[in-house]
């Protein structure tokens, strides 16, 4: 009977140690994001417009990518995903960013992008947000992108994401004072 007790202690202890906050965004949800953001972008209509008379990939600038939810959090490394897909899955090219030292492109204005796109010769900018609501017991996050053509600041394509992650359930005497989000 001990031991069987014991047993369940280090279980509920371990329980209690892996934790995990499923309403959070999380890498894998950045990756889900990316790819599918990019496999909606290069099915647009968009495209065939551009190819028609051009036989090279468009020229594509990843501009700002605000984070609505939670500063430095839900965008974590979504600018390097969508690089990823962009280039390696779907074909495109990407315009090298400048020599940007001490400028926090998360934090960076349109004009600073168009000004990079007007260096680079990019010929699109691709841009978005990542919003969030809390409802009854889910947390949705809401990833818009558009693709903006350069020069003329024309919208050509544009998207939203949805995702919905259940609320950790909170057990008796298991409180947080980060529990109320």
């Amino acid at each position: 009977m001990r031991k069987a007790l014991l047993i369940l202690a280090i279980i509920a202890g371990l329980a209690g140690c892996a934790r995990t906050r499923l309403s959070q965004w999380e890498a894998q949800d950045t990756r889900w994001a990316a790819q599918t953001a990019v496999s909606r972008l290069a099915e647009g209509d968009w495209l065939a417009e551009y190819h028609s008379g051009k036989t090279r990939p468009p020229l594509l600038l990843i501009g700002s990518l605000e984070d609505q939810c939670s500063p430095g959090g839900g965008m974590a490394g979504l600018r390097e995903e969508l690089e990823r897909e962009l280039l390696f899955t779907a074909g495109f090219r990407l315009a090298r960013l400048r020599d940007a030292a001490g400028v926090d492109t998360a934090q960076a204005d349109s004009s600073f992008f168009s000004e990079l796109a007007g260096e680079s010769g990019a010929e699109y900018i691709l841009q978005g947000s990542l919003n969030c609501r809390r409802e009854k017991r889910t947390r949705c996050f809401a990833l818009s992108l558009e693709l903006v053509k350069f020069p003329s600041g024309g919208i050509c394509w544009q998207d939203s994401l949805t995702l919905s992650k259940a609320l950790k359930v909170k057990l008796p005497g298991q409180s947080r004072p980060d529990d109320d989000e």
